[in-house]
């Protein structure tokens, strides 16, 4: 899963927010100079990771995408699902989106005196640039995954994945409605939320 379903399933506990959102971005080396109350967030990342990579429904899209994006199609697919996330939000969430993800920048800045100091312009960045919202249309995804192709060191062909999006969503929903319920389930079991 990418950023916004990372977020969303952080159970409104900033602190589990926190480490699962530097989770992608910190070092194993690093996790020790964190507040301990973020480690519970970097587990719970880590297990989101997990149980998504082995679901069978996204294994299927993931060798849909495969042909073009080889050994990226996992990404293709994460950035995809957060799409399909944005595009289901009232079936998931009683909060507006646009509230919910201010809500998240708002907490991000209180706290990125924690970010890593190679990461913090690239955080900061991602915020001022409504990295969440840029989930729920066209042109934010082809901006994300433009910015994705520049900082790759092969081929990842990101912005062919949404050429034949129109096509492909009624099928990328159904998978990603039939696998979420699931996720939340093990997120609820893993931390109680």
């Amino acid at each position: 899963m990418n950023f916004l379903a990372h977020t969303y399933l952080s159970c409104s506990d900033e602190n589990l927010l926190l480490g699962n959102v530097l989770a992608d971005f910190i070092k194993n080396k690093e996790i020790a100079a964190l507040p301990t109350d973020y480690h519970l967030g970097i587990d719970l990342h880590r297990k989101i990771d997990s149980f998504t990579d082995a679901h069978p429904a996204v294994l299927e899209v993931n060798k849909y995408f495969h042909k073009v994006h080889h050994k990226y199609s996992p990404v293709v697919t994460d950035i995809l699902f957060d799409y399909v996330l944005a595009n289901n939000w009232s079936k998931y969430s009683g909060e507006n989106l646009k509230d919910f993800t201010q809500n998240i920048y708002d907490i991000l800045l209180k706290h990125q005196n924690h970010f890593p100091e190679r990461k913090k312009r690239s955080i900061l960045n991602m915020i001022h640039n409504d990295f969440l919202m840029n989930y729920t249309n066209i042109d934010g995804l082809k901006f994300t995954f433009e910015h994705m192709d520049k900082r790759t060191k092969f081929k990842a062909n990101f912005i062919q994945s949404l050429d034949n999006l129109e096509e492909t969503y009624p099928h990328l929903e159904s998978a990603f409605n039939a696998f979420f319920p699931e996720l939340i389930n093990e997120v609820d079991n893993y931390c109680n939320c």
